[in-house]
């Protein structure tokens, strides 16, 4: 919808369109990600930070477990950006990973798309053997593992 915005005291009108975001997906091809793999990729990523510091940090069981669960849910962004960093040629898909529909509630499942049903443009995505084999490389994933169609949970 166009918004009228006045720019001064004198009647000018600067039209402005807003652009609609994508819908959002309800299957991505991709790899999915389970919760121990994520959470591995958040203790390398505390364990990194210590390292920085000049005095490793200590945490009790909780202050850890609650500075890995944030991390976990950063990772939702940082893996995506941290891929696309590395692969400049990787078509971009989705800025974070999506949740998987398993039936549940539980979120123990994310995805890295490489294509999606969000419009025809990311369905038919240029996507390469050479793509896959780099994205599965750069998420440190077994060189079996391969993506598929999840469905994706959705706000309905």
């Amino acid at each position: 919808m166009a918004e009228i915005r006045a720019t001064s005291h004198r009647v000018k009108a600067k039209v402005v369109h807003s652009r609609r975001p994508p819908p959002d997906p309800t299957f991505a091809f991709g790899f999915a990600l389970d919760y121990k793999y994520r959470r591995r990729w958040a203790e390398q990523v505390l364990e990194g930070a210590d390292r920085q510091l000049e005095k490793p940090t200590t945490y009790t069981p909780q202050e850890y477990e609650d500075l890995i669960e944030g991390i976990i849910t950063a990772l939702n962004t940082c893996l995506p950006k941290r891929v696309y960093c590395a692969l400049p040629d990787l078509p971009r898909i989705r800025r974070d990973l999506l949740p998987v529909e398993d039936g549940d509630d539980s979120y123990s499942r994310y995805v890295f798309a490489l294509r999606d049903n969000s419009t025809s443009e990311r369905l038919r995505s240029p996507l390469t053997k050479e793509h896959i084999d780099a994205v599965r490389k750069e998420l440190g994933l077994e060189d079996d593992q391969q993506p598929g169609w999840f469905p994706i949970v959705t706000n309905d």
